[in-house]
């Protein structure tokens, strides 16, 4: 399917039959290549806090022209024009309520009345036709689908309300392609703010639209979600103003201009669930490299325990999406290798969990910190309290009491398991050495009759014998020593093997500030609000200095290098010096990732 579903009238003639009411049905694939807009004309004395609001909230509500006072015509979008008759149907809006529906604004004297142009997705379909995707609302000839969302956009008062979104059927298989293209129409809402599943932004029927008309999709598609000028609507609906107007819904005002794609920068599709319950996310090409770079530098294998072998291409990248996603996280460690004494826990482990902790907790997290004997909770607390960042949303919890909080219809978004031992084949947990601990290990639960604690796990290991191991099962049997006996059976959703565990956790934490430190990701993780400011820095990394305090306390409340079983600052027969200099070299990698991408 090209473009030959789009109208080839020119943007005058198109004008023309709207104006003489020729043309009255919605303009979607209403003349070819030409921008389209949404309207809103609202008092001088209104003007410039709505400006504003536009302004701050760009994605939903993309200027293209602001008329002066009493100015109808739009001379930069379109010659001999007037907004007063070029669209084919009207909202009169007064005090916050849709009164009328009128096909002019003839009647009404619009003194000092000041017109703003918004841009419109429908600018954009020519482009998804002519690249062969789909616009189902077109093939069906309906108005596209759109609905308000539990998105608030920045308020500006009088104008405050949630952004409406616009919904179109993709084809799963076009929707990088799809985020691709419209991501070069900025003017035109840009890129996708969502995909998949609409209850996450408080869509709870997609055939129940409130504006527009539903479109059915056809196999393999997938819900798409676009900001939308619409929003303009109820942002003037929230100010209660005397008597505004606006298009209505569909029926778009037609500017002269053709469309001119802008270049973006190359972009990558993560995708964590495949059809129907597709989930996504975006990233840029040079920050996904970066990702990856982190993941050669965290599989030294300065222990050679044939690690290098189990590490699963591209999973460092989604868990560090996958978490920037996250609202809520579990994190666990416990690996009790030293049981012949009072405290009998390695240094690997806890300082990753940090790492990552500290980083989520500084985007606003929720992050429960768990356990499953009561020493681990008395440590981690004792090991929280040294740092000010600890306050910032993490709990600490035990495996049972989290178990029996969780409802049925509130799972964490994520379990992240770093250096936490595992099950082996028959059912025992061992160390490296093939050492039977098991009466020493508590079991993580992941689901209690049926029901999932956790949507996803991601776990870190860094020799085969770790929970979510299970994954590479194969691996470990045939490259590390002992691996049919010791190996875990837990298959993670997402596995990050690395040379010694607590780099795993380093390189999370400082993947998720990469994929927030880039534009394309944090406007789609962040549903196209805010968007525009990054506050996270490579600071909010776990440092050297933080490293060093925590080995410290660690040492003090009796914790052991899992190599050497030595008090110090060793981590898996390491010495610290070689520890501080993975962090410097994951920290400069997170240089190498500007804002801009």
């Amino acid at each position: 399917m090209k473009a030959n579903l789009l109208s080839k009238y020119s943007s005058k003639q198109g004008r023309e039959l709207i104006r003489t009411g020729k043309h009255t049905t919605t303009t979607a694939g209403f003349c070819y290549n030409n921008i389209q807009t949404n309207i809103v004309l609202l008092e001088k004395s209104n003007a410039d806090k709505f400006k504003l609001f536009c302004q701050l909230n760009p994605v939903p509500c993309p200027v293209h022209y602001i008329s002066s006072p009493n100015e109808f015509t739009a001379t930069p979008l379109a010659t001999n024009s007037d907004v007063r008759y070029d669209v084919g149907k009207y909202r009169v809006i007064e005090n916050g309520i849709h009164t009328n529906t009128v096909t002019s604004l003839q009647e009404f004297p619009l003194i000092d009345y000041v017109t703003f142009y918004i841009g419109c997705s429908y600018t954009f379909e020519h482009a998804l036709l002519n690249a062969g995707i789909p616009q189902r609302h077109i093939e069906q000839h309906r108005n596209v689908a759109m609905y308000t969302t539990n998105i608030p956009c920045v308020p500006i008062p009088p104008f405050d309300c949630n952004m409406i979104v616009s919904m179109r059927y993709i084809p799963f298989v076009m929707l990088k392609l799809t985020h691709d293209l419209c991501g070069t129409f900025p003017l035109s809402h840009g890129a996708p703010i969502w995909v998949g599943n609409p209850n996450k932004i408080g869509i709870a029927k997609l055939d129940h639209n409130e504006i527009g008309e539903y479109s059915t999709p056809s196999e393999g598609d997938v819900p798409v979600f676009w900001g939308c000028g619409v929003t303009t609507q109820n942002a003037i609906m929230s100010a209660k103003i005397d008597r505004v107007f606006s298009h209505y819904p569909g029926h778009m005002f037609i500017s002269d201009i053709q469309t001119e794609p802008k270049p973006i920068a190359p972009s990558e599709m993560v995708v964590f669930n495949n059809p129907p319950n597709v989930a996504v996310s975006f990233v840029s090409s040079q920050t996904a490299d970066v990702i990856n770079k982190l993941q050669v530098l965290i599989s030294n294998d300065l222990n050679n325990r044939g690690m290098t072998n189990l590490v699963v291409e591209g999973d460092l990248l989604k868990s560090c999406l996958y978490l920037s996603h996250s609202d809520t996280v579990a994190i666990i460690s416990e690996f009790p290798c030293h049981f012949e004494f009072e405290v009998p826990y390695e240094t690997d482990g806890i300082p990753g969990v940090f790492a990552v902790a500290k980083v989520l907790s500084s985007l606003g997290k929720k992050v429960t910190l768990l356990y499953s004997r009561k020493l681990m909770g008395d440590i981690l607390s004792k090991c929280l309290a040294q740092f000010e960042w600890s306050e910032k949303g993490i709990e600490l919890k035990s495996l049972a009491s989290m178990a029996s909080s969780i409802s049925n219809d509130n799972p964490y978004d994520c379990l992240l398991t770093i250096e936490h031992s595992g099950p082996a084949k028959d059912g025992k947990y061992y160390t490296m050495k093939g050492v039977d601990i098991t009466q020493y290990c508590g079991e993580l639960v992941t689901e209690i009759n049926g029901k999932m604690l956790f949507k996803k796990a991601i776990s870190v290991g860094d020799g085969g014998n770790e929970w979510g191991m299970g994954k590479v099962s194969e691996n470990v049997t045939k490259y590390v020593d002992k691996g049919d006996l010791i190996g875990n059976t837990n298959v993670a959703d997402f596995l990050v093997s690395a040379g010694v565990s607590n780099w795993g956790g380093y390189a999370i934490a400082a993947g998720i500030l990469a994929a927030r430190n880039c534009i394309i990701h944090r406007r789609y993780v962040m549903n196209g609000v805010r968007y525009q400011i990054c506050t996270h820095k490579s600071q909010d990394l776990f440092s050297k200095t933080e490293q060093r305090k925590l080995l410290s306390v660690m040492c003090e409340l009796g914790i052991r290098d899992g190599m050497s079983k030595e008090l110090g600052l060793r981590v898996d027969g390491l010495d610290i010096d070689v520890h501080e200099k993975v962090i410097e070299a994951i920290a400069q990698l997170l240089v190498e990732t500007p804002n801009s991408n």
